[in-house]
């Protein structure tokens, strides 16, 4: 995998294979957004094999749906997806994220990201379908702070 230019927007004609490459992983894609604003792509010749998006409330964002294909894991397209995706939230304002992961709290907690409680995180973070129904009560709640 050559990692060259390889993170761009998403363009609404990706959500067909946005949602195959998180089906595979096992990840939800009930709520995804009709529009993948605010979503980015890494692509491999024409094949997407990372994507990752927030969803913005003001100056507050919820990190959704890293996902890096199986055969391209481990090899840095995770990293290179997440600080892809703060440096997009930075450039729109967000000063806070948050993420709910069953998963990965170890990948993020290395990030510098803390797990925060159901009741800490914000009103419009505690209004979005993942919070409510998308991911299980018992799914981790983390927390970064960035400017």
């Amino acid at each position: 995998m050559k990692i060259i230019n390889l993170i761009n927007p998403a363009q609404n004609t990706d959500q067909a294979e946005i949602v195959e490459l998180l089906t595979a992983l096992h990840l939800p894609t009930a709520d995804l957004p009709a529009s993948l604003n605010n979503f980015l792509v890494a692509r491999e010749t024409d094949a997407i094999m990372g994507t990752v998006g927030i969803e913005q409330f003001g100056n507050i964002a919820l990190l959704r749906s890293l996902a890096v294909a199986k055969d391209c894991q481990g090899k840095g397209l995770g990293n290179l997806l997440y600080h892809s995706v703060l440096d997009l939230a930075k450039t729109n304002g967000v000063t806070d994220v948050y993420l709910i992961t069953n998963t990965a709290v170890d990948f993020f907690a290395a990030y510098g990201c803390t797990p925060v409680e159901r009741t800490a995180v914000p009103a419009v973070i505690q209004g979005t379908a993942q919070f409510i129904s998308v991911c299980p009560a018992s799914a981790t709640l983390m927390h970064k702070k960035i400017s």
